[in-house]
């Protein structure tokens, strides 16, 4: 599928803008089935997902009408699948409530919510650093497809989804790349794959003559970062460097490309390594940008970081893949066309991207089971995944390998504006991906490194005193799977 045929696709499934009428609308039978047969009329649209619409249509009749509430994290790839979600209203008539907010709002409430039991939110997702809220707060895909068969899509696998995904975000205890663990369950399905890529402004490159990264070092990107800072008007970089999540996962980057490891993993023993001298000189190498960064990264996650870059305020950035797609929307950036992306620069140990997931997954304090598997399916299915790499107003990169290994999304992600999501692909494939392991008690640990880490930044502690700090604070607890 070439550069043209993508875009005619993606207008005909989204009109001009990439919007489409709002999930919640009520319509009548007659308008649903018509706009049911459209989709599956439309030669644009791939016959995997014509193949589920028509499945769903013929199981979900009894449960016509059903509301569902779907609470997620207002981020690309999610909006992409709210704006998808009439194509499940009008095969199944169910009634998706999407409400969709940030990171830490979004958190919040489903934490209440699985905390007090309440059957108010159905479907729940969350990230990696995450897990131990909800991990005994799901019901288990297989769980759901042995107990409503009749419900389940012919041919239900598990195995259709990536290893990388499934193995850290979807299995508790995680399946370690570098490390045995006990064996898990998989307790919610992947939804997405992005990793952490280096942003920078080709136009300010080019002007100050400056090469392209291209298998550069830490010390390669400090120079640029300092050339930029000190000869233009742009700050030569930019963080996510808000306390806690955001700040973590950008150092984790830096943590692996030096051969650091938070924690020393062996079977179900977990032993906090945080002040290893790998992780100090990690720390420092991250801190030395702290002078040439905006400001306001101090208050940034990865949306506030990309907005920073969107709107020419800094020349280079470190963060999340699926974010690029704001550089290239014309009523949110003034960059459009002057954003390059490649792989993080290296270290000792070589360079590294971190990956951070989503998983998707049903409450167990639900009232509507069967409706909200039905969805469940839906959100993550093949042709599903397929048409929202087809989304212009997303850069998805799907967590199952039929959908990405499609004819019709290798097409598409070959197109020049779909590069993030390409390199996105090699770093997966080449298995230079930073984690960091999950287990019970794991998210308050990341706490206290997170501060750790923003004391350094912002210059409050050294590299060694943070880090002891923290590694005195987490081994006062024993850690386990």
């Amino acid at each position: 599928m070439g550069a043209g045929a993508a875009a005619a696709a993606a207008y005909a499934l989204y009109g001009p803008g990439g919007i489409a009428t709002s999930t919640t609308q009520v319509v009548s039978s007659s308008t649903t089935n018509a706009g049911l047969q459209q989709r599956l009329a439309d030669p644009s649209v791939p016959q995997e997902y014509k193949d589920f619409l028509t499945w769903l249509q013929s199981v979900s009749g009894k449960y016509r009408g059903t509301k569902l509430n779907i609470n997620l994290q207002s981020e690309p790839d999610y909006r992409a699948l709210q704006s998808l979600d009439i194509d499940f209203y009008n095969a199944s008539g169910i009634n998706s409530q999407y409400d969709l907010e940030p990171y830490v709002i979004n958190l919040e409430k489903t934490r209440l919510a699985v905390q007090t039991g309440s059957p108010a939110i159905d479907i729940i997702d969350f990230d990696s650093l995450d897990i131990p809220t909800f991990k005994d707060n799901l019901i288990p895909p297989q769980t759901l497809a042995d107990t409503y068969p009749e419900f389940t899509y012919p041919g239900f696998t598990l195995s259709d989804f990536l290893p990388l995904p499934t193995n850290l975000i979807a299995t508790y205890p995680p399946v370690l790349p570098d490390a045995s663990t006990p064996s898990g369950e998989i307790f919610c399905f992947p939804y997405n794959t992005p990793v952490m890529l280096r942003y920078y402004r080709t136009d300010i490159y080019n002007s100050l003559g400056l090469s392209p990264p291209q298998n550069d070092t830490w010390d390669d990107y400090y120079n640029d970062v300092v050339k930029i800072g000190t000869s233009t008007n742009v700050y030569g970089c930019d963080s996510q460097a808000s306390t806690t999540t955001p700040i973590f996962h950008e150092f984790t980057n830096h943590l692996y490309s030096f051969g650091g490891r938070f924690y020393d993993v062996n079977g179900d023993s977990i032993t906090p390594t945080i002040n290893d001298p790998a992780n100090v000189l990690a720390l420092e190498n991250f801190v030395r940008f702290y002078p040439y960064t905006l400001p306001n990264a101090l208050t940034n996650d990865w949306d506030g970081c990309v907005s920073d870059l969107a709107h020419g305020l800094a020349a280079n950035a470190i963060t999340f893949e699926d974010y690029s797609v704001l550089i290239d929307d014309p009523l949110r950036s003034i960059e459009v066309g002057n954003m390059g992306y490649s792989v993080n620069p290296s270290g000792p140990s070589g360079s590294y991207s971190t990956y951070v997931g989503d998983g998707l997954g049903i409450s167990k304090f639900t009232k509507n089971t069967e409706a909200a598997w039905l969805w469940l399916q839906w959100a993550t299915a093949q042709g599903t995944q397929m048409m929202l790499v087809a989304d212009n107003q997303t850069r998805y990169v799907p967590s199952r390998s039929s959908a990405l290994n499609s004819p019709f999304v290798q097409g598409i992600i070959a197109t020049p504006t779909y590069y993030p999501v390409q390199l996105t692909e090699q770093i997966l494939a080449s298995g230079k991906v930073a984690y960091v392991p999950t287990f019970k008690g794991s998210d308050g640990a990341s706490a206290a490194i997170a501060l750790a880490i923003y004391n350094t930044f912002v210059g409050q502690a050294s590299a060694q005193q943070a880090l002891d700090q923290a590694q005195s604070t987490v081994q006062a607890s024993t850690y386990t799977f």
